[in-house]
């Protein structure tokens, strides 16, 4: 089976966990780091706890493989830490080669929420078996599409709409 390839904009993360005890170092410059299969990316660093990154990265994407893994690390020292990651398993919705995602995030330092980060994802290239879209919802059944989804992760709910398998044929 051939893989696919996606595009994922890393739009920005919002209310991320601030690092503690670091008297004298002001502020945070996390970057985020994305991971499909084998295939990792990172963007560049932004700026706080509510970074904007606005920054598109292509992935190989494995057949066989749904989920993307999501970290964020602060750089603000010589060694990146991580501070918050997730994971989003991910659905190619009907119809579609476009769609936002929302990976709600871990603490890796402390207790508390870790935060999240919004995607923007489109489906490149679509080997043979793949589904493909008949185009991208108009702007209003994406923006709902969003909200449901994000609605469901933060409850812990999937959609039952899982990842389509290629044909072998």
């Amino acid at each position: 089976m051939q893989d696919a390839q996606v595009s994922i904009t890393v739009l920005g993360a919002i209310a991320l966990p601030e690092r503690k005890g670091l008297a004298g170092y002001a502020g945070m410059t996390p970057f985020c780091r994305l991971k499909l299969g084998s295939s990792t990316a990172d963007t560049s660093h932004g700026s706080g706890r509510n970074p904007t990154w606005a920054v598109t990265k292509r992935l190989q994407w494995p057949a066989g493989i749904s989920e993307l893994t999501v970290q964020v690390y602060d750089d603000r020292l010589r060694k990146p830490m991580l501070i918050a990651s997730g994971a989003k398993h991910l659905n190619v919705p009907a119809n579609r080669t476009k769609w936002d995602e929302t990976v709600y995030l871990h603490n890796n330092l402390h207790s508390g929420s870790g935060g999240q980060v919004q995607l923007q994802m489109e489906l490149t290239l679509a080997p043979q078996g793949w589904p493909s879209g008949a185009g991208e919802a108009s702007g209003d059944e994406g923006a709902a599409a969003s909200a449901e989804g994000a609605a469901a992760a933060q409850q812990g709910k999937t959609k039952g709409r899982r990842r389509p398998t290629p044909s072998t044929g």
